[in-house]
């Protein structure tokens, strides 16, 4: 396992090139496999990446960043690199939290559809990058789901009433054939977490974390925003269909989170700690889907 740095050591490294931080509140946001987050006074955000490959991928997301602002309204961070003493980034940090269930509920009928509108328009944007654009900034085709025989092999673990649902979803996955206006550059992880919402004005303020994104199917990138409503999805897609002409078939998008979902529950089965929480978003999922 790697170790994480300490801040204190984190601090050294921030203000030997930005010297102006050395008074600076700093915190850990978070230690993951791949880098370390930090905060400084609540306004900008740094980003240590732990080994080659995270130090690749954070390289690729400057460049990718820097192609979505020039394309999107919709703010994204503005990353800066920094070579030495070690690699690492700064961005001044979007304002807002995560925008979830929770949230969304209690929003009124004109903020939904203000964030909706935002949303399709970031959407329509990325999908009409050119590819070839999107290749010179180190876009890639995006990491691939499991295969329907890998997540069948979770259905033992399932209850009786999800296990009925598992072969329909499975069947539209295995037989799904992209058309050639499916491949698009997208996001890819645009659900709620990383989102930067203001709750007391029910404002969208940016969206972030596009280390992930790539080429993929137009109809699968559509579909991350049912992690905070399906409702919020359908008025992204009518939305959508205006700025872009295009015809989106909903029930597509909605059995691509589907299989998403029992995707995560096939990752976490038999035995992983997180299973019942994987096993309620299934259930959530098709409650939402039957209402």
């Amino acid at each position: 396992m790697l170790e994480t740095p300490s801040l204190d050591v984190l601090r050294q490294v921030i203000t030997s090139v930005l010297p102006e931080f050395g008074n600076s509140a700093l915190s850990i946001l978070n230690a993951g496999g791949d880098s370390v987050g930090v905060e400084a006074d609540g306004q900008w955000i740094f980003k240590f990446p732990r080994h080659p490959e995270a130090e690749a991928r954070l390289r690729k997301e400057c460049r990718i960043l820097t192609m979505v602002r020039h394309h999107a309204d919709l703010p994204v961070p503005d990353m800066v690199l920094y070579e030495a003493p070690r690699l690492f980034s700064r961005h001044r940090k979007l304002p807002g939290q995560f925008l979830e269930t929770v949230d969304y509920i209690l929003l009124t009928e004109r903020q939904r559809d203000a964030i909706a509108e935002k949303l399709a328009g970031h959407c329509a944007a990325l999908h009409a990058i050119p590819h070839d654009e999107a290749r010179a900034a180190g876009a890639t085709p995006v990491e691939p789901w499991m295969t329907p025989e890998q997540i069948v092999q979770a259905a033992p673990y399932l209850p009786p009433d999800l296990q009925a649902r598992l072969d329909p979803a499975l069947e539209f996955y295995s037989r799904i054939q992209p058309e050639a206006d499916e491949a698009i550059y997208g996001h890819f992880d645009g659900h709620g977490w990383n989102m930067a919402f203001d709750a007391e004005t029910g404002t969208l303020n940016g969206v972030y974390d596009f280390a992930d994104s790539g080429f993929g199917a137009r109809h699968q990138d559509l579909s991350y925003t049912n992690w905070i409503s399906r409702d919020l999805t359908l008025r992204i897609i009518g939305r959508y269909e205006r700025l872009t002409g295009r015809s989106i078939d909903r029930g597509r998008v909605m059995l691509y989170t589907e299989v998403l979902r029992f995707v995560e529950f096939a990752d976490a089965a038999p035995d992983r700690d997180d299973l019942p929480d994987r096993l309620a978003a299934l259930r959530s999922w098709f409650g939402e889907a039957a209402a």
